[in-house]
């Protein structure tokens, strides 16, 4: 009976991967991953305006162009666009001229305002996308805001205080109350770890159940619309058959994760080793998540990986066995899709309480569902992660939905011997109960 099962789970498998749209899907994510994460690469390879360097002429009446240089140097660090800086002496109708016959000739004029302290006229053939001129704003600002301290008589390290927010201490009277080292740690980046977690976390488990569920129905139904059903079952046991369609399902599911993860990982080797452009959005977010891989962060994710690897499997087989017992009960794939709905309703659920567990840290109604089997493995490692349970509750949760995983599987199975070869749906729920009964 074994050879039998394990006949089954290779040619459900190798259906699946030899498969020309598992082929072409994986052919086509693989090069859309590797030009995503390139994509700076190769529009700056494709070349444009932005390759043409800026030479911007500065005539400065204030005497600033010093402070300027290094304000505007600093800030263009991560701009596409190249730019040379020159200081001239020369008169304005002079440095018009040279701007018109040069059209990567930009021409600034700093001059004083009484009102706003400082102004600048900037002269262009074509004009400048708001991007660049931006960079420029933001070096003039930096000159404003010196000259109006100084003119109001403020040091810098006055002005440096005066702005910085006000911190408040959190100071706890109840010694049992006290914080652990990881609570402290609980500020700012934890707020931003909320929003990894949703698109790290929960959104491709999510997409995972749901494409699990979709994949087993489909395979049940088709077997059963092409007869090809009543030769399975009487050469193996519907037992043997389930178990089958939920290994070779969840192991397709696995292979695919493991190909989109080798994408990514060999778009990225090729990021590493090619020349690239760093852009403003680039360093944002490189800086973002350079931030957010703390030791801290590394130490929650290593503690609970274990637990993770074994959530996920006991989750993955529950809805398969549900799917499984669905799929049985019908005759077509259309009949699967409206018995499917609760499942969708579900785990829906669980990602949208997932999501605003961000926003109502603590919430009493989120933790409870935590615990609550099918929803539990988008919610319990998710509030871990955000420090509002311990790794002792996603144990429990995961002991939970062990337990509900056997029922399932001991109840649902009953099921599925009777709707397997079933294919009427008439007095199917009648004939579910008195299996149920027995």
């Amino acid at each position: 009976m074994k050879n039998k099962r394990y006949f089954l789970i290779k040619e459900s498998l190798k259906k699946k991967l030899k498969s020309k749209w598992f082929i072409g899907i994986n052919i086509f994510a693989g090069l859309l991953i590797l030009i995503l994460i390139n994509i700076a690469s190769i529009v700056a390879f494709f070349g444009g305006d932005f390759k043409q360097s800026k030479n911007i002429i500065v005539l400065d009446t204030l005497d600033v162009y010093d402070e300027f240089a290094n304000n505007f140097q600093r800030n263009s660090s991560y701009s596409t666009i190249e730019f040379t800086l020159e200081q001239s002496n020369d008169s304005l109708e002079v440095l018009k001229d040279r701007v018109k016959t040069n059209n990567n000739n930009i021409l600034l004029v700093i001059n004083y305002d009484e009102n706003n302290y400082i102004n600048a006229d900037m002269y262009t053939n074509n004009g400048l996308s708001n991007i660049y001129t931006s960079i420029i704003n933001q070096a003039l600002n930096n000159i404003k805001y010196n000259i109006a301290i100084n003119d109001i008589g403020i040091s810098k390290e006055d002005m440096a205080r005066i702005n910085t927010g006000v911190t408040i201490n959190s100071k706890l009277l109840m010694e049992e109350n006290k914080p652990s080292e990881n609570n402290n740690k609980k500020t700012g980046g934890y707020d931003i770890m909320g929003a990894v977690v949703v698109i790290a976390f929960i959104l491709p488990f999510f997409f995972l159940i749901v494409t699990l569920v979709q994949m087993i129905g489909a395979e049940i139904n088709e077997e059963k619309t092409n007869k090809s059903m009543e030769i399975i079952i009487s050469n193996v046991s519907a037992k043997d058959h389930l178990i089958s369609k939920i290994i070779s399902c969840t192991t397709f599911i696995i292979i695919q994760v493991i190909m989109f993860g080798l994408f990514i990982l060999i778009a990225n080797l090729i990021k590493n080793n090619t020349p690239q452009v760093m852009t403003d959005t680039g360093a944002l977010l490189k800086n973002a998540f350079s931030g957010l891989v703390t030791p801290e962060i590394i130490s929650m994710i290593l503690r609970i990986l274990p637990i993770l690897a074994v959530f996920f499997i006991l989750t993955l087989i529950t809805y398969a066995l549900l799917a499984g017992v669905l799929a049985s009960m019908t005759t077509n794939i259309d009949d699967f899709q409206q018995l499917q709905t609760p499942l969708m309703l579900i785990v829906s659920i669980g990602l949208y309480l997932g999501i605003i567990a961000v926003i109502f840290e603590g919430s009493t109604f989120i933790k409870i569902m935590s615990y609550i089997p099918l929803v539990s493995f988008l919610l319990s490692p998710s509030l871990y992660m955000l420090n509002q349970v311990s790794i002792i509750s996603v144990i429990i949760s995961t002991i939970i939905q062990g337990i509900f995983m056997i029922i399932v599987y001991k109840y649902g199975m009953k099921i599925y011997k009777v709707g397997i070869l079933n294919y009427s749906g008439t007095h199917l729920w009648k004939k579910i109960y008195k299996a149920l009964k027995k």
